[in-house]
């Protein structure tokens, strides 16, 4: 038996969470973001200074989240165009 293809237009944290749990299931998923790096609106810019953006300074007050990340570390690989 093959396994299921799943696409996930999105590279936020909602994108990655289900890539992840696809891919953790058996899945062969691809993640598609328009930008050059992941993380949506939870993302740093470098210039003279860092600057954060988004939400992400939240995250980690959220008992699921924490509990979801917490045994996972980025095994991915990121093909940009």
């Amino acid at each position: 038996m093959s396994k299921p293809r799943i696409e996930i237009v999105g590279g936020g944290l909602a994108g990655m969470v289900a890539a992840i749990e696809c891919a953790e299931q058996g899945a062969d998923v691809r993640l598609y973001e328009a930008r050059d790096s992941l993380g949506g609106r939870a993302r740093s810019t470098d210039g003279p200074f860092r600057a954060n953006f988004g939400p992400h300074a939240l995250y980690s007050t959220f008992v699921t989240f924490r509990r979801f990340a917490g045994d996972r570390a980025p095994t991915a690989t990121c093909r940009t165009r």
